[in-house]
């Protein structure tokens, strides 16, 4: 009776499976860039012949590998069984960015109301510094609200906002004043010429005359706006000749605005001499006296 033996040699050709985890973020820092991380735990993996827990599985790019910019890093994921066999896979790690930019207002800006004490806004966009972290200065978005060619009107404060957008639609926004001011300067029309009638002493006192004046302005209401005079009222004055006055208005915002008129001092007076007797001399001669009599 003959004997031999036989080697049968088992191989396993039979490939692993592996499938990989749904798509992954990557927070991006604030230079816009980050390092990958370790993937391979999440990946769920078999075989018919090595036990999950001896399956190898590796990274592509390697963890700890940096990556930077918004957009998308494939990763593949790979697992080897004892026999060698191997399978893969691959996802999305999306890198994204949510740092918000950065955005300066300008200082207060002023806005020159016109005659009719009304405006629009400016675009003030171009005034602001704005940055971010992965979006360039240029790719910027900056709005404005109210948005420029917003009519206003009346002296005063409007509030405007300035929002800057990046491109992963992150904002940020500052506030600055527009400062709506009247440089205008009022109307004023001062009155016909005015007769001051001088007193037995020759005097007199200048009146109130600001009542008399025709104003108005753009912006200040007329019952809101001041009328003075130079002289003032109660200024005395004496003799017969002119005086002239100044009226200025001034609005609100201290525009202001004069006229001149006459103040005509007269003396109305009748005037006459009493009889005066001329004492003759030794010669029976005398000369007359200058008796042209001034009451003013």
């Amino acid at each position: 009776m003959t004997t031999f033996s036989i080697t049968v040699t088992v191989t396993d050709n039979q490939v692993p499976t592996i499938t990989c985890p749904a798509a992954q973020t990557l927070v991006l820092n604030a230079s816009c860039a980050g390092v990958l991380a370790d993937y391979r735990s999440l990946a769920t993996i078999a075989d018919n012949c090595t036990p999950s827990g001896s399956l190898t599985v590796t990274q592509s790019p390697v963890a700890g590998t940096a990556v930077s910019g918004v957009g998308t890093t494939v990763v593949t994921l790979t697992v080897t069984d004892a026999s060698s066999n191997t399978a893969s896979c691959t996802f999305n790690v999306n890198r994204v960015d949510t740092t918000v930019p950065t955005i300066t207002c300008p200082a207060a800006q002023t806005l020159v109301l016109n005659a009719a004490c009304a405006g629009v806004l400016a675009d003030y966009t171009s005034l602001a510094t704005v940055a971010d972290n992965c979006t360039a200065t240029g790719a910027l978005t900056v709005t404005q609200s109210p948005a420029a060619g917003t009519a206003v009107s009346g002296v005063g404060t409007t509030v405007v906002t300035l929002t800057v957008t990046d491109a992963s639609s992150n904002t940020a926004n500052c506030t600055f004043n527009v400062n709506r001011v009247d440089t205008t300067v009022p109307t004023i029309t001062c009155p016909a010429a005015q007769t001051l009638v001088l007193n037995s002493s020759c005097a007199g006192v200048l009146a109130d005359y600001t009542s008399l004046a025709t104003v108005a302005d753009n912006c200040t209401a007329t019952g809101a706006l001041t009328v003075t005079q130079s002289p003032t009222a109660g200024t005395a004055v004496s003799g017969v000749g002119t005086t002239v006055v100044t009226l200025t208005v001034t609005d609100a915002s201290s525009n202001s605005a004069n006229c001149t008129f006459n103040v005509n001092r007269v003396d109305t007076r009748n005037h006459h001499l009493s009889r005066t007797d001329l004492v003759l001399n030794a010669a029976c001669a005398g000369v007359l006296a200058d008796y042209f009599c001034y009451s003013c």
